[in-house]
C-alpha cells in the first residue's frame, strides 16, 4: 500500500483566467499548470481526474541501481546483475547455465582435440608423401576415366628443402603445383637432395589428403588396377579402406569440434540475455521504489472559473 507523505492545496482560482473565446467560468487548458494535469472532463462530484503520475528519481539514494552497470555486470559475469538489482534466484540460474555451458564446451573441445590426433596419428602412418608423387601420375585406363589422380590437380601442397650444407638455413620452400616443376628435380634419382624434401603438415595438408582424389594415390592400400568407384552427389570417390577410416576420423572431430563451437555460442547468448534481463530489471526496480507525485484539480462552484485549487501527493 503506497503511503501518502504529503498532501497540500494551492488555492489559484483568482489567477486563472477564461479562455479568450470560453465562455464564463470555463477552464483554461493553455495554461501550463492546467494543461499538465488535466486530462479528461470533469468528473461527477468536486473533482477533475487527473492525468498520469510523475516519477520522480533519486539518483543520488542508496536504493538507486544504475542500467548501465546492472547490464555489464551481467555481460562480464552472468548473474551479477541480477544480484545487483536483488534478484539473487535469477542470478543463480544465468550463473549455473554458464558454468554448466562451460563444462560442456570443454568436454567436446577435449574429445575433438583427441580425435584430431588420432587422425593426424592415422595419416602420418598411412599416407606418403614421396608414394604419391611417384606414382600419382601413374593411374588411368579402366574405371578411372571419372576421377583425376594426377600430380597437377586443383589443390596443392607446400614443401620444404631442408638444411643441406650446415648453414642452418631452408634451402627451398615451394608448392606442388609451381610451374617450374622444381619438385620433381628434387626427387629425381641421380639427385640427393630427395632425403631432404618435407610436406608441410598444415591443417589444410591434413584435409586435403582426405577430401580429394588428387592425392589418393599416397594411401599405402591404394589400388589402381581394382578401383572402387562410388558416384556421390558431388561426384565419382575413389576409395581405399585406409582412406574410408580417415575419412571417419576427420568427420568425427569435425563433429566434436562443432558441438564445442555451439556450446560457446550459447555461453555467448547467455550473457547477452542477462545482460539485457539486467537492464531492464534495473529500471523496473527503480520504479518500483521512487517517488511518485500524482494530482488532481479541484473544483469549486462558487468561484468565477469553478476551480478551488490543485491537490498534489508525493508517495514513496
Amino acid at each position: 500500500m503506497r503511503i501518502q507523505k504529503l498532501i497540500f492545496l494551492i488555492a489559484f482560482a483568482s489567477t486563472l483566467q477564461a479562455g479568450e473565446n470560453g465562455p464564463p467560468g470555463a477552464i483554461d487548458t493553455s495554461l501550463p499548470l492546467v494543461r499538465g494535469w488535466l486530462t479528461s472532463e470533469a468528473a461527477p462530484g468536486d473533482t477533475l481526474v487527473a492525468g498520469p503520475d510523475s516519477i520522480l528519481v533519486d539518483t543520488e539514494h542508496p536504493s538507486y541501481r544504475y542500467p548501465g552497470r546492472a547490464m555489464l555486470m551481467s555481460f562480464l559475469v552472468p548473474g551479477l546483475g541480477q544480484v545487483y538489482i536483488h534478484k539473487p534466484l535469477k542470478g543463480a540460474l544465468f550463473a549455473a547455465v554458464d558454468v554448466a555451458a562451460y563444462f560442456v564446451w570443454q568436454e567436446y573441445n577435449a574429445q575433438g582435440e583427441k580425435q584430431v590426433a588420432l587422425y593426424r596419428a592415422f595419416a602420418d602412418t598411412t599416407w606418403d608423401f614421396r608414394r604419391w608423387w611417384d606414382d600419382a601420375d601413374n593411374y588411368g585406363g579402366p574405371g578411372w576415366d571419372k576421377v583425376s589422380v594426377g600430380r597437377y590437380g586443383s589443390h596443392e601442397l607446400d614443401f620444404i628443402v631442408l638444411d643441406m650444407n650446415g648453414d642452418g638455413r631452408v634451402e627451398y620452400s615451394g608448392s606442388t603445383g609451381d610451374a617450374d616443376r622444381r619438385l620433381e628435380d628434387f626427387f629425381t634419382s641421380n639427385n640427393d637432395t630427395a632425403a631432404f624434401v618435407r610436406v608441410r603438415k598444415t591443417g589444410e595438408y591434413y584435409e586435403n589428403i582426405g577430401k580429394y582424389n588428387q592425392f589418393f594415390s599416397g594411401w599405402s592400400d591404394a589400388d589402381r588396377l581394382n578401383p572402387d568407384i562410388e558416384e556421390t552427389a558431388s561426384g565419382a570417390v575413389a576409395w581405399s579402406p585406409y582412406r574410408r577410416v580417415y575419412v571417419g576420423y576427420r568427420g568425427e572431430a569435425n563433429r566434436l569440434k562443432s558441438l564445442a563451437g555451439y556450446t560457446i555460442s550459447t555461453v555467448l547468448f547467455s550473457h547477452v540475455i542477462g545482460a539485457v534481463d539486467a537492464l531492464f530489471g534495473s529500471s523496473a526496480w527503480n520504479r518500483k521504489h521512487a517517488a511518485v507525485v500524482s494530482g488532481r484539480l479541484l473544483r469549486s462552484p462558487g468561484t468565477k472559473l469553478g476551480v478551488g485549487g490543485v491537490e498534489l501527493s508525493l508517495t514513496w
